[in-house]
């Protein structure tokens, strides 16, 4: 949808103002935490 298209990459408040709970779209970047998070483990595993 428009609003789909419209919200990529970007923080976003989905909900209403009178909903129940506050929905909202956080983009992440999972492949860059897995590596960091690997980076970080192999580093630790050698000292």
């Amino acid at each position: 949808s428009a609003l789909n298209a419209s919200t990529r990459a970007t923080e976003t408040v989905l909900s209403t103002p009178g909903s129940r709970v506050k929905l909202m779209v956080i983009p992440t970047n999972e492949e860059l935490v897995v590596a960091r998070e690997t980076k970080r483990l192999l580093e630790n595993s050698r000292n």
